[in-house]
């Protein structure tokens, strides 16, 4: 006859656990790597097609390398800008893998973000990786008419954070 242990008011998971077959319900995915980059670099950029977000040295950006093909990246960027007196930009994620540059994420109208003052706006993006090769997320802005926005005003940080998750539960 097995011996089983319980407790009366539930499981101590200090203990260690052998199970045979699967486990159910056990909950979502695993974190593997997470990375983040702070630009703060006050930039003023006018440009009617998307550009990057540079002060001409520093580029926003993150660079992470997946350890498996299947896992899921799980991007969030926040733009710190001051946008009034009737401009606005808007924003484009992109992905660089062995040099080449791919759009994966950039709304048409050049007016998300339009004449109000200054502020933070967030976007999180959800890719696969597909790759085990170093990736590159880089942020490109346009504005309206080509009006010049100043981002990152004031050295207020606009924030760039990657997450690797291994095993994804939808």
């Amino acid at each position: 006859m097995a011996l089983v242990k319980t407790r009366s008011k539930g499981i101590n998971l200090a203990d260690t656990f052998a199970f045979s077959g699967t486990v159910s319900g056990a909950g979502g995915g695993k974190v593997n790597q997470v990375l983040w980059s702070e630009y703060t670099y006050d930039t003023s950029i006018g440009s009617s097609s998307f550009t990057n977000l540079t002060d001409g040295s520093n580029i926003f950006q993150i660079q992470i390398t997946p350890t498996a093909t299947n896992s899921k990246i799980l991007l969030e960027y926040t733009i710190q800008a001051y946008v009034a007196d009737g401009k606005g930009y808007t924003t484009q994620l992109n992905k660089i893998v062995g040099g080449t540059e791919t759009a994966l994420y950039g709304p048409s109208d050049p007016s998300d973000i339009y004449n109000r003052g200054s502020g933070r706006d967030s976007i999180q993006s959800l890719q696969t990786a597909g790759t085990t090769s170093e990736m590159t997320f880089r942020i490109k802005v346009k504005t309206v008419g080509g009006n010049s926005v100043s981002f990152s005003a004031n050295n207020s940080p606009c924030i760039f954070t990657a997450m690797e998750i291994l095993a994804w539960h939808n």
